[in-house]
């Protein structure tokens, strides 16, 4: 399914929010109400919420999701036959060592790649961020970074203004978005649950916050559902990131 586009969505999540459209209506319409009224309230959309995570977490769905990142070409053929592992420290130095490995960054750089990065952090650790939209509607702001620099945001936080390594990472690589069939049971279905009630109010009641998705995968993406991997500077690459509109126009791999 298509998150922002309802007639994709499964008959049983539309099902579930036409039996409590006129509640979550009334709810998000709400003007002045008392406090017992209020909590009365929240407690009834803490319960439909409730149950529409139930749904989504015990589904076999998927939604499509773009990750936008910079990846080798090896390693966009190693994701498109194997799928994409879940990011954590180790993995990362195994990428860096690979690099080493065939000459394409020196060991001094990888060990200073090794040392310095997030890729341990609790928020970053074990998950795969993808948008459930078309990438250029966040926009140079939103993307434009994580096509810049090789080892995505976990390593260039800590490299991209150092004149010696960052130089290095942004001559890696080219920049890629991959587009895959994410299984929304490995996603944050708290968000996603809040996420969708909101889309199904637009146009429905006076909804108006924004509806654009962004939410993390806990679980591997096998291969079967990476659908493919768009490379820059295809055309298909800039529809879906509109770059070269952008004031930082972007660079494929320096040899």
């Amino acid at each position: 399914m298509i998150l922002n586009r309802i007639n994709t969505w499964p008959a049983v999540i539309v099902d579930f929010l036409d039996q409590n459209q006129i509640f979550l209506i009334d709810y998000h319409s709400q003007k002045q109400c008392s406090e017992a009224e209020s909590r009365s309230l929240a407690f009834r959309l803490d319960q439909v919420v409730s149950e529409l995570k139930a749904i989504l977490s015990t589904s076999d769905f998927t939604a499509t999701g773009y990750h936008s990142t910079r990846l080798t070409l090896e390693e966009a053929d190693q994701i498109k036959q194997h799928g994409m592992d879940l990011p954590n420290g180790n993995l990362l130095k195994q990428r860096i060592r690979t690099l080493v490995s065939k000459g394409r960054i020196s060991e001094t750089i990888g060990k200073a790649l090794q040392t310095e990065n997030q890729a341990d952090d609790k928020n970053r650790a074990g998950m795969i961020w993808f948008c459930f939209y078309l990438p250029h509607s966040a926009g140079e702001s939103g993307i434009g970074r994580l096509f810049m620099s090789w080892g995505g945001e976990a390593l260039y936080n800590s490299h991209e203004n150092n004149p010696v390594t960052g130089k290095v990472l942004k001559q890696i690589g080219i920049p890629c978005v991959i587009q895959a069939k994410i299984p929304i049971a490995g996603l944050d279905t708290l968000s996603l649950a809040f996420n969708m009630i909101g889309t199904y109010l637009k146009g429905k009641s006076n909804y108006r916050e924004p509806t654009r998705h962004d939410n993390y995968s806990l679980m591997p993406i096998k291969a079967e559902n990476i659908t493919k991997i768009i490379k820059f500077p295809s055309y298909e690459f800039n529809r879906l990131t509109r770059h070269t509109t952008w004031r930082t126009q972007l660079q494929g791999e320096v040899s």
